[in-house]
């Protein structure tokens, strides 16, 4: 059940023969979710009677449950915290922001991330899931942002998401108005910069609006990078210069 719920070779139900009916149910469910279809893995599992036991079983039913805002998805979601307490935090963050209560939602999934911190347990798809989320619901709102800012600014357990962490950090920066403290992101990714020209752009601009150190650094990177590019390139990315 773990091999398929995390995205390994799926055996097709069809390809397999099974003890009874019931068993049949279960890996028809199992293979829905590795689908993303959380309905029909709902479907499949209420078809027999079996509680769902091994981890990857329960992540799929309360998730499953939390999506269809199916009256046992509580219990759904308590029976995963059993084993897994930080997926379960992601499971009923979706649930809330199902059920629109977008602010319990952005809060579980906020301590979610927070104990990946220390727990190295959860899959990285459930999390990467959770961060994506987290990302959404703040872009929109500036308190919220300057909340996950926050939040993003210590690494996950054995640096996991670690591009993913920082690319949202870095993405939150304008919409929780955190410009007057950047150097903080920006840190976060010395002594090697994302290559991008928007990105050393506002890391220069950020460096030498606060003074920093590595101001000069950051221009010869951003000058270094646009002599890679060429004229009409550079022109069609920056714009005319001031005299034309």
């Amino acid at each position: 059940a773990r091999m398929i719920v995390q995205g390994g070779n799926i055996p097709q139900p069809d390809q397999v023969e099974f003890e009874n009916v019931a068993a049949e149910h279960r890996s028809r469910a199992r293979v829905s979710y590795a689908q993303g279809d959380l309905a029909r893995t709902l479907t499949e599992w209420m078809a027999q009677e079996e509680l769902p036991d091994a981890r990857a079983d329960r992540l799929g039913v309360a998730m499953a449950m939390a999506a269809t805002e199916h009256p046992g998805a509580a219990d759904a979601i308590a029976r995963l915290a059993e084993v897994e307490p930080t997926e379960a935090k992601v499971v009923e963050g979706r649930m809330w922001q199902q059920m629109g209560e977008v602010e319990t939602a952005f809060g579980f999934l906020l301590e979610a991330l927070t104990q990946y911190r220390q727990d190295p347990w959860p899959l990285p798809g459930v999390m990467s899931e959770a961060l994506s989320v987290v990302g959404q619901l703040a872009g929109r709102d500036g308190t919220k942002a300057a909340r996950a800012h926050a939040v993003l600014g210590e690494p996950f357990v054995v640096e996991s998401l670690r591009e993913a962490r920082l690319q949202m950090r870095y993405e939150l920066l304008g919409p929780a108005g955190l410009e007057a403290s950047c150097e903080e992101t920006f840190l976060d990714y010395e002594p090697y910069p994302r290559w991008n020209l928007e990105f050393l752009r506002n890391r220069k601009f950020c460096y030498l609006s606060r003074s920093h150190p590595l101001a000069r650094q950051a221009a010869d990177d951003l000058d270094a990078f646009l002599e890679g590019v060429s004229d009409d390139a550079t022109e069609a990315l920056l714009g005319p210069s001031p005299s034309e």
